[in-house]
């Protein structure tokens, strides 16, 4: 058997497929036919703007001029065919290079252009909102294959033990939202069957497809006058008793599309997406159809509809829109990054600013304590936010805090990486914004990530099981501001992934220079935590007590010297902090304490 070595980006983004099936997709398996009947496996990465395909090792493929899939190489920052064509040659010439892509340039400009002309509306987060389903095949298509009791357990089942976009928003809403999703056809067959065959709606090629649309204009019109046509052979079989619009603002609250056949393999339109139609105006039942969230069938996934429909529901994503950095701010802890299959439950903030189904009590940095969470499947008691007032003048941010608890395989939160308390920032600058452009609306702190590495986002979670029990600005992670400044956080003790989760948070007592019982001293439990920012000593013929339950902390490279006597009771911890892990060694009465010139360390 031959063995595939891939390199270590392209492992990673496999994993990432396994979880990534919301509106940013990567790897998802194609089969693509070369002229002369050759069969070629790849796969498609992207989203709604800009999507591509590529081999497992990442190289671009497109189309040339006789209609061969071939290798694409970079010509006069745009992307163009090379003379290797995929599936005889490897892709070996110096003028290859795996990851080519549109300019970032041109994928802002696609996506100024996608929602040019849109306004803000969003369904309600709230109550019962009914959201209408409408098939649709082209002319060259034959009818659905699925029953309608597939879409229907998709979409609504409330079965104890089935996943569906209506038990997921129920339980991420806490009972609050209920979207009951309801079928409808003409009034004779399964789905709209359109006067266009499928290749009307793929782009433009010389060779291969001289009839589809040439530009984003065409695009957007095929598309709106598809959906239009779709709705007004429907709408006679909406029933006038039906509530379609819930909050009263003229509009179908949302309409899903899901149409015969797969993705687009061509970087175009048949591509999960949410939208509005806002360039024809059709109405059912005298309420306009604006917002929609649309769906190819063959792949019609649990995560996509759940994270098309938070769009429909005002909330924004959370991966980077540039195509140049690379980084992933929210990673697996967010629907609205990378969507599981079943879906994750989005974050504490996105809930509050977006779903409007939870408060965020506040933590004041000047009240140091210990705080319990529950899990954010929790109802209540499942987040803080974290404020203070700077010294200088600073970009309104803050941190939240929430617990984290993966669920069994085949549930929500059952594609977590792990269990533990996530700390992320906000960024006020960027509210109702996303994470689309910079700075980031929500980051989440993780090992080894700064303002230019993205780190291990997948070992986001602190506890003891994980041996991550502290941030602050002398750890790994550290608590940056969006800028890389000191954020002034200090969170330490965190507890163990159970019911629950513990964690303390305040200002600790730096320590440095001598410390004994009359300076300094003596070290009392009441005023934990301490932290060594700088080396202490005890220095001889002097006494330092330390209270039973004191915790000290040791920034890397410090340390306590007893030159003179410590007096140590049993229960007291001394806690080295690693600079490059922030890993807890739970070592209690050592850590980095040494005895010189006659010096003493006594436990009692």
């Amino acid at each position: 058997m031959k063995r595939l070595l891939f390199p270590l980006w392209l492992m990673l983004t496999f994993w990432m497929a396994l979880s990534a099936q919301g509106a940013y997709l990567q790897n998802v398996p194609q089969t693509l036919t070369q002229p002369d009947g050759t069969k070629i496996h790849c796969f498609a990465s992207g989203d709604e703007f800009y999507n591509w395909l590529h081999d497992e090792n990442g190289f671009t493929i497109v189309r040339d001029a006789s209609g061969y899939w071939v290798y694409a190489v970079e010509a006069t920052g745009r992307l163009a065919p090379s003379t290797q064509v995929v599936g005889t040659a490897k892709p070996m010439a110096p003028s290859l290079r795996p990851g080519l892509k549109i300019s970032n340039e041109e994928y802002v400009q696609r996506r100024a252009a996608f929602f040019e002309g849109m306004d803000p509306v969003a369904a309600p987060t709230e109550g019962d909102v009914n959201n209408l389903c409408i098939f649709i095949r082209f002319s060259d298509q034959a009818e659905f294959t699925r029953s309608l009791s597939f879409y229907d357990g998709i979409l609504n089942s409330t079965k104890q033990d089935d996943t569906s976009m209506r038990s997921y928003y129920h339980e991420v809403s806490y009972e609050k939202l209920t979207i009951r999703t309801t079928f409808y056809s003409p009034p004779a067959g399964f789905s709209y069957r359109d006067t266009h065959p499928r290749s009307y709606y793929l782009p433009y090629d010389a060779a291969a497809n001289p009839h589809g649309y040439v530009d984003f204009d065409d695009r957007k019109e095929r598309e709106h006058t598809l959906l239009k046509n779709a709705v007004d052979a429907v709408k006679s079989q909406v029933p006038t008793s039906l509530v379609i619009d819930r909050d009263r603002d003229g509009n179908v609250d949302n309409i899903c599309f899901i149409i015969r056949g797969s993705k687009d393999e061509w970087n175009g339109m048949l591509w999960a997406h949410w939208w509005a139609l806002f360039t024809h105006h059709v109405e059912i039942n005298g309420r306009r159809v604006y917002s929609y969230t649309f769906h190819p069938d063959a792949n019609l996934g649990l995560g996509v509809l759940c994270h098309e429909m938070f769009h429909s529901l005002g909330a924004k994503d959370l991966y980077h829109y540039d195509w140049g950095e690379g980084m992933t701010p929210v990673g697996p802890w967010d629907l609205m990054q990378w969507a599981a299959d079943p879906p994750q439950h989005m974050g504490a903030y996105m809930k509050f600013r977006y779903g409007r189904w939870i408060t965020l009590p506040g933590i004041d940095i000047g009240k140091a304590g210990t705080y319990t969470l529950s899990p954010l499947t929790s109802s209540t008691n499942n987040a803080y936010r974290l404020t203070r007032t700077w010294d200088t003048p600073r970009p309104p941010e803050h941190y939240v805090f929430e617990y984290r608890r993966k669920a069994e395989a085949g549930k929500f939160e059952g594609s977590l990486p792990g269990s533990g308390l996530l700390v992320y920032r906000i960024n006020g600058e960027a509210d109702g914004e996303g994470n689309r452009d910079s700075p980031d609306e929500v980051y989440v702190y993780r090992p080894r990530g700064t303002t230019t590495s993205d780190g291990s986002v997948s070992q986001a979670h602190f506890g003891v099981d994980v041996k991550r029990t502290c941030i602050n600005d002398k750890t790994d992670p550290s608590g940056f501001l969006s800028d890389g400044s000191a954020g002034g956080l200090f969170v330490a003790d965190i507890g163990h992934a159970e019911d629950t989760i513990d964690f303390y948070v305040g200002e600790p007592n730096s320590l440095s220079g001598l410390i004994y019982d009359t300076d300094g001293g003596p070290l009392s439990s009441s005023k934990n935590p301490y932290w060594v920012v700088e080396n202490v000593t005890t220095p001889s013929g002097r006494t330092l007590n330390v209270e039973n339950g004191t915790r000290v902390y040791f920034g890397a490279g410090t340390k306590l010297t007893a030159q003179g006597t410590i007096n140590c009771q049993s229960g007291s911890e001394w806690t080295r902090l690693f600079a490059l892990s922030g890993y807890h060694t739970g070592i209690k009465g050592k850590g980095q304490i040494r005895m010189t010139n006659g010096g003493a360390i006594k436990l009692h």
